[in-house]
């Protein structure tokens, strides 16, 4: 009996070579979605001054959404399941943009927030959907580096995207800030519904096979908990890295721009050598990140008392290179361990558990630094790091043990149970 690649749909570009167009178009779109989630963070006076509102009541648009998209995104997977993915894509990219003008045209809060609401909905099921594009339109072993290139727009987006949004916003006010946003957005759009390559929508079966468990969902729990672990030690100390900077390392305010740059800069280039590597040795790749990350995260402690030093800056750049391929190596690992059928769904799972994880990280961090202070946020993140690299290992270590037919691919996925799983964690913890 023959059986279809399971990572590729019979519409798929040349083996040969990656479709670059799309991914592009991809990685543009995350850019552009990113940005808007995150906007309004810089932008949160202006619009309080301009509305005569509470500063801390108008910082909510950015919970209000995070909350949104980590309650809707696996619901809306499941809605939308029997839509062709390139339509979804396509809408929901539409939509983000036409978020944004509703916000910049809002005279009050209320249309803001509806506005905010609307653009998280379809920001999430964008998230959702991208995450398990790359896997149909690009041949297995050239994954990582598909993977790699989609997710360095939301790398893009947090160096380049959200300071030139808060630039624009100081110079030509906030509300021209989101219409620049929408306008970019409506021309990713353009770009997917015109060179997006259609893929096909697995469809389950019906009757019997709704009833079976399909075999991948705990591969995809596991990476859940894998994801969790990551990044809720990560963002614990990533919002705090300024406040740790000043405090115990010593750093001058005007220093500390230099410093994200070249951090910035580091971790893209982990990205880009983490997606290279991954396709030829994933297991390793992965490990050798985690070490990395962990041995630099416990260096931090040792070297941060000199201010604005070259082992300082060396080993800070050592901790993005180690972290910014662990995301898109475990939304790799996501989309190779589900089964077709459970590969939306799984994407649903994923883009929840990230909002989750770094919700539940800044709240944790908020606490570390009322209490132990902020000089212990390294050494949580050092923690999670080496768990998430031991957790690993030994998940690859069991599965190699496994028969190989316990490891196939199972028909009729139950996506209801992996909807479970996404709510009940979504309740748990407050978005970002």
């Amino acid at each position: 009996m023959q059986h279809r690649h399971p990572f590729r749909s019979p519409q798929s570009p040349r083996e040969d070579r990656l479709p670059i167009v799309s991914l592009l178009a991809l990685s543009i779109g995350i850019f552009v979605s990113q940005t808007a989630e995150f906007l309004p963070g810089g932008l949160v006076p202006p619009i309080a001054e301009e509305l005569d509102l509470d500063v801390g009541l108008v910082g909510q648009m950015v919970s209000v959404f995070a909350f949104t998209v980590v309650v809707s995104t696996a619901p809306m997977a499941l809605l939308t399941a029997r839509i062709g993915r390139k339509t979804l894509v396509v809408t929901a990219m539409a939509v983000v943009s036409l978020s944004n003008v509703v916000v910049a045209a809002s005279p009050g809060f209320e249309g803001i927030l509806a506005g905010r609401v609307v653009g998280a909905l379809a920001h999430g099921l964008f998230w959702a959907i991208v995450a398990t594009y790359a896997v149909e339109i690009v041949p297995r072993e050239k994954l990582g580096r598909a993977m790699a290139f989609t997710t360095a727009g939301g790398s893009l987006a947090s160096i380049l995207g959200i300071p030139i949004g808060n630039a624009l916003g100081e110079a030509f006010g906030w509300r021209q800030a989101f219409i620049a946003v929408a306008i970019v957005g409506s021309l990713v759009t353009l770009v997917l519904w015109r060179w997006l390559p259609r893929i096909e929508t697995t469809k389950g079966r019906r009757g019997s096979s709704r009833l079976k468990f399909d075999r991948s969902a705990l591969g995809i729990a596991m990476i859940c908990i894998l994801i969790l672990i990551l990044i809720v030690g990560q963002t614990s100390f990533g919002p705090y890295t300024t406040l740790w900077l000043e405090e115990i390392a010593g750093f001058e305010r005007a220093t500390i721009p230099i410093y994200l740059l070249i951090t910035g800069v580091a971790g893209a280039v982990g990205a880009i050598l983490a997606g290279n590597l991954y396709d030829r040795y994933p297991r390793i790749t992965f490990m050798a990140s985690g070490l990395l990350l962990t041995a630099a995260l416990c260096l931090l402690a040792v070297v941060a008392d000199d201010g604005f030093s070259l082992q300082l800056v060396a080993t800070s750049a050592c901790v993005s290179l180690g972290f910014a391929g662990l995301p898109m190596m475990l939304q790799a690992r996501m989309m190779q361990t589900a089964s077709p059928q459970m590969r939306r769904i799984a994407g649903a799972v994923q883009t929840t558990v990230f909002n989750v994880a770094i919700g539940g990280g800044a709240l944790i961090g908020g606490f570390v630094v009322s209490g132990a202070g902020v000089g212990a946020l390294p050494l949580i993140a050092a923690t999670s790091a080496i768990v998430t690299t031991v957790l690993a290992a030994a998940w690859d270590a069991l599965r190699r043990r496994r028969p190989a037919a316990d490891q196939d691919e199972a028909p009729g996925a139950d996506e209801r149970a992996m909807l479970a799983i996404s709510t009940t964690g979504s309740i748990s913890l407050p978005g970002r």
